[in-house]
């Protein structure tokens, strides 16, 4: 069985399915081609009998999903588009969650936001150790906060203390670190060089410990028993308890409040947010979370941030063509201490050096000291 679409294709083994995304861009992005081929194959293989399992993986080496496309959160114009936006992908990974087939991301990489969205939403997760593979959502980072189930499923499968830490901050963290608390439950360790090049082998050793895991999850060989360490365990248990949830969810407010006098709203919604799934449950929660990415999405502060992002990204692409003819000459305005050593150093580089300045003394001064310094260097020549 194999499914070869514009945005993904998908292999069918004997008793495990492989999905490797693959977009036209430099990196894996969601937008909406993306959700649309992905959640077309997701329910062809839900359907499949003969496939008993599902490994995703990327068909680019460094980046597994670096996110969604921004472009598509921008074109939302009103709180109910975004809303809607947002309840299409919390669709997309309830699929992928309460799928009764188990599922195994194969993550090498940058899996940043919806990327690590989705990966959450799978039964295990193995990633390979480089510096290449990164985890976080950095929402916040462009006024948002998760909005594919990421603030309901985070603190799920994580401690509270390092849920708030990355969906507030929006930091990326490395593969070691998200196997320390918990994010991955693997690591596959990068091969030395050999006949194969690093990439190429990775690739396959990464793509076979992902199958190994998924086969071994159907025999109930391996069973994920996944607990928190001292002090996160303790502050868990804690929250069941009414007083103390509202005592620590008070704190986190203030502590928001403090960093961002109220200039700053995502993250208030991400603690006000996290609060509801606590309190009434992940479908409440999920609720909230659409509700509150529909307001984040439409309010100025998204606006202007997004369009920051997009003027850096452009920026760093350096869309301007090389310069075909090479100055030869220039021109400097103001004959004080600085312009007169630009002009220096412009001389003594081989450029015809145009000095101004209104003041024609000033203009004396540094023509004198100009040649001055060019004397002692022809000299010392």
């Amino acid at each position: 069985l194999v499914f070869d679409r514009r945005m993904a294709t998908f292999f069918g083994l004997t008793t495990v399915a492989r999905s490797t995304l693959s977009v036209k861009f430099q990196e894996n992005i969601m937008d909406s081609n993306f959700m649309m081929e992905f959640y077309y194959c997701l329910n062809k293989f839900t359907q499949d009998d003969s496939v008993k399992g599902i490994v995703i993986m990327s068909g680019k080496s460094g980046s597994f999903i670096a996110g969604a496309d921004t472009k598509i959160i921008a074109s939302c114009h009103s709180v109910a588009e975004a809303t809607a936006l947002s309840l299409k992908c919390q669709a997309i990974m309830n699929r992928i969650h309460s799928n009764y087939k188990p599922v195994v991301a194969a993550i090498n990489g940058t899996c940043l936001g919806g990327g690590l969205e989705l990966a959450l939403a799978c039964d295990y997760r193995i990633a390979v150790n480089s510096k290449k593979t990164i985890f976080g959502l950095p929402e916040v980072r462009l006024g948002l906060l998760p909005g594919a189930g990421g603030t309901q499923r985070l603190p799920r499968l994580i401690s509270i203390i390092d849920s708030m830490d990355l969906m507030l901050t929006g930091k990326t963290i490395s593969a070691s670190k998200a196997k320390s608390i918990g994010l991955v439950d693997m690591l596959v360790e990068p091969s030395g060089p050999g006949l194969h090049t690093d990439e190429d082998y990775m690739i396959k050793e990464l793509e076979h410990g992902a199958v190994q895991v998924l086969r071994n999850l159907l025999s109930t060989e391996l069973v994920v028993l996944r607990k928190l360490k001292f002090p996160h365990n303790l502050v868990h248990t804690l929250l069941d308890i009414e007083l103390f949830r509202n005592l620590y969810f008070v704190y986190m407010r203030n502590k928001v409040e403090k960093l961002t006098r109220g200039h700053y709203p995502a993250p208030n919604h991400i603690v006000n947010v996290v609060r509801k799934g606590y309190k009434f449950g992940i479908g409440d929660g999920l609720k909230a979370e659409a509700k509150a990415f529909g307001l984040m999405a439409t309010s100025p502060e998204c606006k202007s941030l997004i369009h920051l992002f997009t003027l850096s990204t452009e920026c760093k692409k350096n869309p301007f063509p090389p310069v075909k003819k090479e100055p030869k000459s220039l021109a400097v305005i103001g004959a004080g201490l600085m312009g007169c050593g630009i002009a220096q150093v412009s001389i003594y580089n081989g450029f015809v050096t145009c000095l101004n300045d209104v003041d024609k003394e000033a203009l004396l001064r540094g023509e004198r000291s100009i040649a001055q310094h060019l004397d002692k260097k022809t000299g010392k020549g």
